[in-house]
This record gives C-alpha cells, structure tokens and sequence, in this order.
C-alpha cells in the first residue's frame, strides 16, 4: 500500500456514551427475544456506541503554510468533523492549529513528538492538549507492521490512562501488504491489536484499501478487506471502524477517481458498516522522490479542485444519513449481479428484498437498528455501476408491512408503496440509499 508519509499518519474521534447496566440488561433482553443468540448478544454491546452521527475525516489537511483563516473556514462548511495532521509540529505550531479547528467547529488530530517520549513526555503531552475545544486526539502510528503492535498498544493506553476522551490514532495495515504473505492476517494481527489494546479501550477499529488503479482497473480485494473490519468490529463489541476514502490518484499505482468513482467509495463503505470515513487525502502532498500524486480535493497551493464540490454534496449526504447509520449493526454484505467477485457473500434467496433481474451488480445489505424497537430491520442498496444508472425492481417478502427510505437530503423518513410486495428503485451510478422495513 502507499500512503503518503512525511512521519506517519493520524487519526479519528470520539466521545464514548457509555449505558448503565440496567440499559445493557434491557438490551440484551431485546435481542434474545428477537431471536438473537446469547452469544451474539454478549458480542454486541450496541449502547456504549456514541450513536448521534457519524464521523468525517480528511488526511493531510492545511499544511502549516496554509494554516489560515481562509482554509479552515472552508473546511468548516464542509461537513467535516476531523483533521488528521501526521506531520511533528512544534506545541506552538499545533495550538494554533487546534485554534483555527475550534473557530470553525472542526477537531484535529495532532503529532506531537513527545508522544515517542517516556511517560512523563507522554504525560506533558497531553496535558499541553487535553482541555482544547479543537483537540480531537493524539497521533501514534500509521499502519504499524506486526511486531510493533505491542508498542503502539502500549502508548494507545498510556495516553487513555492520561486523556479517556480523545483519541489515540492507529490505523492498521491492510491485509495486501507483502508482509502478511503466509500469516492469518484477521487472527494473528488484526484480531490481535484488538486483544492488546482492549476491546473496551479501542475508539476504533481502522485500516485502508484503495480500489481505482492506475491500469482503470477496480481492485475487488477492496471488498473482502471492508468485509474483514466489518467482521472483527462485530465480534469485539461491535467497535467502530474507519476506513479512508480514495480522492487521489498516484501514477503507476491509482488513478484519480472521478466524481461517480468518490460516490461508490462512500456508499460501498458506508455499506460496510464504516462508521468514519476519511478522505485521502484533501490536501495535495507535495511530490516526493519516491511518490507523486495527482491533484486531490485541494491543490498544494490551497484551490479547490473539480473534486470539492462532489466532496462537500457527498459530506452533506453523509451526515444526513449518519443519524440512522451510526446506531446501525451491520451483520452481513451481500454482492449481486453477474460480475460478483470471489471472496465475498452472495444475497441469498430467503432474504426479504430480492432483484427481479438478477443481473444488476448490487450491494445489499443486512442491518438491524438496537435503538428501535427490537432490533428494526435495515438495508442499504448500491449500485455497484460507476457509469451508468439503474432502474430496478425488488420483490418484498410478503411479512414485510411497511417499508420506509431514510432521505440522504434532510436524513427525515418516509414511506415507501410496496404494492404486491414489489417496489422499483432508481439509482445513479455508484449511489446507495437506505431503507427501513416493519415488522422488525
């Protein structure tokens, strides 16, 4: 994977929300009586979720020369929650950063060089920091290989044990990295930074695939890596996962994707249950010896680029849909269509939405909502067509009452005719849309 480093890379968010026992004891109860097993219910601690929205993020944003009002007011109106900043800057440098976040209702991640220090750096560090308003964590690592996972996990507590608000950042290496040739990647290193940290202490679980290649190609091992995160999130309590979202392209490995290509990628992860995306990157990296990049969402030189506005429509329609996303358990992806690529799951036919025409290349999804209900069915659709649009018609299972789309405009619900158990859904290229079903 390449993923441009100066130093290394920063990370996500969050205030956890944590419920009482007696909360916890109710919801187990739901979910039994909903037909879920002790077993999955023990895995699924769906309450300690901040669950209000989701979260934004852009990687490499203003870089110091352009730490100015003019850009982070941009960047406010945008919808992004996050920077992550993965450059060392001095404390001087990341308090006037953490400034212009505050002004503008954004949070940054920051890299303060203590942070590799002893405890006691560690310790000024974060007390340099912790009370902020544009604090929104602390960088550690960015893809760390297998034998410093101890070591990360190390100072990921030791700054909780300092600061149980904001966030240490990792993000981990994906599973194609040439390092994990001959190893069980989900047991031996995902599955094991979750048991070094602590399920309970993880803010969240992240890693990175970049699917449009420079050959015009789609890289189908994008699936089977979201399908992963998804997976080891679900079975540690349900922690919530990060993933970053291509907005550039680097000569000889990715090309830069355009505005149908940036739609897939947001609806594909956010069908994957990927609670914070992140866009890679916002601002264009400098050219390097070893790398360079095409434009991204902002030149090098702070313009905006065609890529801003379908970045801000985008954000809009994220947020809008967060509110219902975020309080979502995604349990299973199911892919459709003739160009169905190996390694993932295909929609199997006792589900109750199903394509008349099974030759239209869908996602869909199998979601269920804690918060309402027992456990009220949810499912995201996408149009896995980067160029063109589709008409489809489902057939609804004949149990399924009301069926109801949460609006990526206003995030507001409303119902859908399902006369004869049948509806028909329009979707541009690469769009997904969300829908809720009853009974639950």
């Amino acid at each position: 994977m390449s993923k441009y480093k100066t130093a290394l890379t920063a990370f996500v968010i969050c205030i956890i929300a944590m419920a009482c026992t007696k909360n916890n004891l109710l919801l187990k109860e739901k979910m039994e009586g909903a037909g879920i097993d002790r077993t999955a219910a023990s895995m699924l601690n769906i309450l300690s979720l901040d669950t209000a929205n989701i979260s934004i993020g852009v990687f490499w944003p203003p870089t110091w020369d352009y730490v100015n009002d003019l850009q982070f007011q941009r960047l406010g109106r945008t919808g992004v929650d996050m920077l992550q900043y993965v450059i060392t800057y001095t404390e001087s440098q990341n308090l006037t950063i953490l400034g212009k976040c505050a002004a503008n209702n954004l949070k940054a991640i920051i890299f303060d060089a203590r942070v590799y220090g002893s405890d006691t750096d560690i310790s000024d560090m974060v007390n340099a920091y912790h009370t902020n308003p544009g604090l929104g964590g602390y960088y550690i690592k960015d893809e760390p290989f297998p034998d410093t996972l101890n070591w990360a996990a190390r100072i990921y507590n030791k700054i909780l044990s300092y600061d149980a608000v904001h966030l240490p950042h990792v993000n981990l290496l994906p599973s194609i990295a040439s390092v994990f040739a001959g190893v069980n990647y989900e047991t031996d290193y995902m599955q094991r930074w979750v048991n070094t940290v602590g399920s309970a202490n993880l803010k969240y679980l992240a890693t990175d695939i970049y699917p449009f290649q420079a050959s015009g190609a789609f890289d189908n091992r994008y699936y089977p890596e979201l399908d992963r995160l998804r997976r080891v999130a679900l079975a540690n309590s349900n922690i919530k996962t990060s993933a970053y979202l291509q907005s550039i392209g680097i000569p000889g490995a990715y090309r830069r994707p355009n505005a149908n290509e940036l739609t897939y990628n947001v609806y594909s992860m956010l069908a994957y249950g990927v609670k914070y995306p992140v866009w890679f990157t916002y601002f264009t990296p400098p050219n390097s010896v070893s790398e360079t990049f095409t434009n991204a969402i902002i030149t090098p030189t702070g313009d905006t680029t065609d890529l801003y506005n379908p970045f801000v429509q985008l954000n809009k329609e994220m947020k809008n849909l967060g509110k219902r996303l975020a309080k979502l358990a995604v349990y299973d992806v199911y892919h459709t269509g003739p160009n169905t690529p190996s390694g993932v799951a295909t929609l199997p036919g006792d589900y109750f939405l199903q394509p008349v025409n099974a030759n239209n290349d869908l996602l869909i999804t199998r979601c269920k909502n804690w918060y309402e209900g027992s456990g009220r069915n949810y499912a995201m659709i996408v149009n896995k067509s980067l160029t063109q649009s589709k008409t489809i018609t489902f057939n609804v299972a004949g149990w399924i009452t009301y069926m109801g789309e949460i609006s990526k405009t206003n995030g507001t619900e409303s119902a859908v005719a399902i006369p004869g158990w049948q509806v028909t859904l329009t979707f541009a290229p690469g769009e997904g849309r969300l829908f809720c079903f009853n009974p639950y």
